[in-house]
C-alpha cells in the first residue's frame, strides 16, 4: 500500500508516521493455524475482511443535537488514517488469535481460508449465496462486515467491530446466519506525529481481536442449537 495524494491532507510528520505504520504491517505475528489447512479438512470456514470504516460522533441512537451541544475531537482524517492502516493481513491475524475454530464451536480440523479481496458492506449485507467457489458440504463464511468508532465525550469513545457469520450446507444458501458486533476501548485515533507505529497497530490489532471474542460466543450457542 502506497502513500499518495489521497492522505496528501495529512501534515508531513502524520505521512511519515502512516508510512511507518504499513511497512511495520502486523505487529504480532500469526500463530501457526495448527493443521487448520489441511487438505483432509472437511469442513472450511472462509474469513474476509472488512473495507468500511467510520467515526461517529456520539453514535446513530442519540439526538444529534447533541453533537451540537457537545463538540467532541472529532477529525475527519481518522476514516482515511484506518483505511490505510488497517489491512486485511491485520484483520485477519487478529481472527486468528482469537481461534475462530473452537470461539464459533466449527468442527476440529475444519481448514481455515482467508480471502484478500474486498466488496462494500451493502452488497454483502445483501448477498445469500456462498461467496467463495467452494462446494463442501460442511462450509461456513465469516464476514468482518464493518469497523466504527464512536468518538463521545460524554461516556468515552468506543470502537465496535460488526461481523456476520454463515453456514451452509448443500443448499445455495445458508442455513444459518448471525449478525452481530463486538465493541471495546481504542484511543490511538486520530494518529499522533509522536505516536509510536508499532504500539498504534498493537493497540488496533488487539482491539479488533476483542471485538470478535465478544461477538463469537453469541454466533456460537446459536449454532449449536441449529444442529441438536
Amino acid at each position: 500500500m502506497s502513500i499518495d495524494g489521497n492522505v496528501r491532507w495529512f501534515s508531513k510528520g502524520a505521512r511519515a508516521l502512516i508510512s511507518a505504520l504499513i511497512s511495520l504491517g502486523s505487529p504480532v505475528a500469526a500463530k501457526s493455524d495448527g493443521g487448520l489447512n489441511s487438505a483432509n479438512s472437511l469442513c472450511e470456514l472462509h474469513i474476509w475482511a472488512a473495507r468500511d470504516f467510520s467515526s461517529l460522533p456520539f453514535g446513530s441512537g442519540l439526538a444529534p443535537g447533541l453533537a451540537i451541544m457537545f463538540p467532541g475531537d472529532i477529525d475527519g482524517d481518522i476514516d482515511d488514517q484506518f483505511a490505510e492502516i488497517v489491512s486485511g493481513k491485520l484483520q485477519f491475524e487478529a481472527i486468528r488469535r482469537a481461534n475462530p475454530i473452537s470461539s464459533l464451536g466449527l468442527p476440529p480440523g475444519t481448514r481455515l481460508v482467508t480471502h484478500v479481496e474486498t466488496e462494500e458492506d451493502k452488497v454483502t449485507k445483501k448477498r445469500k449465496e456462498r461467496r467463495s467457489d467452494s462446494t463442501s458440504d460442511c462450509y461456513f463464511e465469516l464476514h468482518i462486515r464493518y469497523h466504527y468508532l464512536i468518538e463521545d465525550i460524554v461516556w468515552g469513545d468506543r470502537f465496535a467491530t460488526t461481523f456476520d457469520f454463515r453456514h451452509y450446507s448443500a443448499n445455495s444458501e445458508w442455513v444459518l446466519r448471525h449478525r452481530g458486533e463486538g465493541g471495546n476501548k481504542l484511543t490511538v485515533f486520530p494518529v499522533k506525529e509522536e505516536d509510536d507505529p508499532a504500539q498504534v497497530l498493537q493497540e488496533i490489532s488487539e482491539a479488533i481481536e476483542a471485538n470478535f471474542v465478544e461477538y463469537a460466543p453469541k454466533a456460537k450457542r446459536k449454532l449449536a442449537r441449529k444442529r441438536r
